[in-house]
């Protein structure tokens, strides 16, 4: 006799969730890097942080963006039958290109979006020199 189960999706994906490497559950946000005038701009999602949850340093030519996710702490006793939402330390880091000034960034968190703006160095420019007609070379 054949006796029909019935399907529950949530033990499914927890079962699949399970199985899954850490690394593939490790917190990752996405990012844009793109140059607006004289700036290299990092654009990272970060929903659910504060600002001030966020470390945003240089060191070495290196930006490195990281923080801690922590899960709430009101759901540590819940039995839960879903969670896609990564917690955990989290850390990016880019090296920079040369033409960086380490002096002049400026970070700004609005909305779970990290905006980092990296201003170039002013660059120091060719000049010309005139040569002058003179009279020839002495001996």
């Amino acid at each position: 006799m054949l006796v029909a189960q019935r399907w529950d999706p949530f033990t499914e994906l927890n079962r699949l969730f399970e199985g899954a490497p850490p690394r593939a559950r490790a917190l990752r946000f996405p990012v844009d890097v793109y140059e607006e005038g004289d700036s290299l701009v990092v654009e990272a999602e970060i929903p659910g942080l504060r600002a001030e949850e966020i470390d945003v340093t240089i060191h070495e030519g290196v930006l490195t963006i990281a923080g801690d996710r922590k899960p709430p702490s009101s759901r540590t006793e819940a039995r839960h039958h879903l969670v896609e939402r990564t917690y955990g330390e989290f850390r990016r880091a880019f090296v920079l290109p040369d033409t960086i000034d380490p002096e002049k960034i400026d970070a700004k968190m609005a909305d779970g979006v990290l905006v980092v703006r990296l201003s170039k160095k002013v660059e120091v420019k060719p000049r010309k020199i005139a040569v002058n007609v003179g009279g020839g070379a002495s001996a």
